[in-house]
C-alpha cells in the first residue's frame, strides 16, 4: 500500500509509519487507577493508516473522523502538546498524575558503564491549556538510556520533550482510533519509539478539546 506523502517532510516520511486496526465503534477501555498496556491487547491488521491511503480509504471512512482538527491530532507523533499550543497561541501544560515503576532491569543486573539501564513505568499524564484539561494520556514507557530514566521519573516533561531530548524523531504507529459513543470524543491508541524509548500511549480527549476558552473569555 502507497502512503500519501503529501503531509510529511522526506525525514518524517522515513520515520513515520501508521497501522491501524479496523474500524470501531467500541469506546476505550474504562479507565482505572493504575493502567497497564501490553501489546497482546491491540490486534493489528496490515492494513496501513494515518494518512490517506491509495487503497485504504481516509482517516474519516476508516474512523468514523470527520472533524478536520480531531484529523490533525491522530497523527501528531509526539508534537501534540506543541499543536495544540500552537492552535491557543498559549502553553500547554502537562501534569503528571501517575509514574509508577513497574519494571526495574537495574535491579537484576551489575553495575556496569557499558551496560544500558533499563526501566518500564505506568504513567498518567493531562494536559492543560488556559487551565482546563483537553487531554488524558495513559501511557507504558520503557526506557533504555540512563540519560532519561531520571526525566521520565521526574515527570517535568512530556514525551515529545524526551524524544527531542534525544534528538530522536520516533517512528509513530497509530494502532486504533475513534469516537466516544457517550460524548463524541476522539480517543486513540498508538506506538512511539526510537532505539533508546518505547511507549504506548491511550490518549482521551475532551469533547469540546478545540474550543476552551481564555480564563477570562466566554464564546
Amino acid at each position: 500500500m502507497t502512503i500519501s506523502s503529501s503531509l510529511l517532510s522526506t525525514d518524517q516520511q522515513q520515520n513515520v509509519t501508521t497501522t491501524a486496526t479496523r474500524k470501531t465503534s467500541m469506546t476505550p477501555p474504562t479507565t482505572t487507577t493504575t493502567t497497564t498496556i501490553r501489546k497482546s491487547d491491540v490486534h493489528k491488521s496490515p492494513t496501513k493508516s494515518g494518512l490517506v491511503t491509495t487503497d485504504g480509504g481516509t482517516l474519516a471512512s476508516q474512523f468514523g473522523i470527520s472533524s478536520p482538527l480531531d484529523r490533525m491530532a491522530l497523527t501528531a507523533n509526539g508534537n501534540l502538546q506543541r499543536l495544540f499550543s500552537s492552535y491557543y497561541d498559549a502553553p500547554v501544560n502537562v501534569l503528571v498524575d501517575q509514574c509508577t515503576l513497574v519494571d526495574d532491569a537495574n535491579s537484576q543486573s551489575s553495575s556496569s558503564t557499558s551496560t544500558l539501564s533499563m526501566a518500564t513505568w505506568d504513567r498518567v499524564v493531562h494536559l492543560v491549556v488556559h487551565g482546563q484539561t483537553f487531554c488524558t494520556a495513559r501511557s507504558q514507557i520503557t526506557v533504555r538510556n540512563p540519560k532519561c530514566l531520571d526525566l521520565v521519573q521526574s515527570g517535568e516533561v512530556g514525551l515529545g520533550q524526551l524524544f527531542r531530548y534525544l534528538d530522536k524523531l520516533p517512528t509513530f504507529t497509530l494502532l486504533d482510533a475513534g469516537l466516544k459513543e457517550e460524548d463524541g470524543a476522539l480517543w486513540r491508541l498508538y506506538d512511539l519509539s526510537c532505539k533508546e524509548l518505547s511507549c504506548r500511549i491511550h490518549e482521551d480527549f475532551v469533547p469540546h478539546a478545540w474550543n476552551i476558552p481564555p480564563p477570562n473569555k466566554k464564546y
